[in-house]
C-alpha cells in the first residue's frame, strides 16, 4: 500500500497462498542449488542432502520438493540414475511443490523439464515452459531450457529470441 503497486487478480492469488519460509529451510535450499549447479557426482550428493534438509525442517516447503526434483532431473542427465528411475521419482517431487505452492514458477519449469527429457511430451512440455516463465519473466534458467526445447521442436528463432533473453537476464 506504501508504494501504491496495482496486483491484478492472480497476483493477488498468489500472495493469499503465500506462506512464511523458515530461514533454515531456505538456506539448506540454497545450499542444495549451489551444489546441483556444479554438475558433478560428488556435489549432487551433497545437494541431495541439503535438498532433504529443507524438506525434513519444513515438509511444506514447495522449493524443498522442487530442488529434490531438480536434483533428480540432473542425476538422469547425469546417468547416475536411470531413466525408469527418474520417471518414477522426479515427477512426483514437482507435483509435490506445486500442490504446496500453485503459482512456484520453479515447480511449472520442473514439470516442462520432465516433460521434454523424461516423457517426450511436446504440448504439456510448451505449456509448463510457458506458464514458469509467465509466473517469473525473469527466470532465465526458464528461459534456457524452453530455448532448448524451441530448438527440439525445430521453432529456431523462437529458440534464439529465449536463448538471448536468458543471456540477458543472467549472462554466467
Amino acid at each position: 500500500n506504501q508504494i501504491r503497486v496495482e496486483l491484478g487478480p492472480e497476483d493477488r492469488e498468489a500472495f493469499r497462498h503465500a506462506q512464511a519460509v523458515k530461514p533454515e529451510a531456505y538456506l539448506a535450499f540454497l545450499r542444495g542449488v549451489f551444489h546441483v549447479e556444479r554438475f558433478n557426482a560428488d556435489d549432487m550428493v551433497v545437494a541431495a542432502t541439503h535438498f532433504q534438509r529443507a524438506v525434513d525442517i519444513d515438509p511444506e516447503y514447495a522449493l524443498g520438493y522442487w530442488g529434490l526434483s531438480k536434483l533428480c532431473g540432473w542425476q538422469a542427465q547425469a546417468g547416475l540414475i536411470s531413466p525408469a528411475e527418474a520417471r518414477e521419482r522426479c515427477g512426483p517431487l514437482t507435483e509435490r511443490a506445486l500442490e504446496l505452492d500453485p503459482f512456484l514458477p520453479e515447480g511449472y519449469f520442473g514439470r516442462a523439464a520432465f516433460a521434454t527429457w523424461q516423457r517426450f511430451d511436446w504440448e504439456e512440455a510448451r505449456d509448463n515452459f510457458e506458464r514458469a516463465i509467465d509466473l517469473n519473466p525473469s527466470y532465465a534458467e526458464a528461459h534456457m531450457f524452453f530455448a532448448h526445447y524451441l530448438g527440439i521442436v525445430g521453432e529456431l528463432e523462437k529458440s534464439t529470441e529465449h536463448m538471448e533473453i536468458a543471456v540477458q537476464l543472467d549472462p554466467l
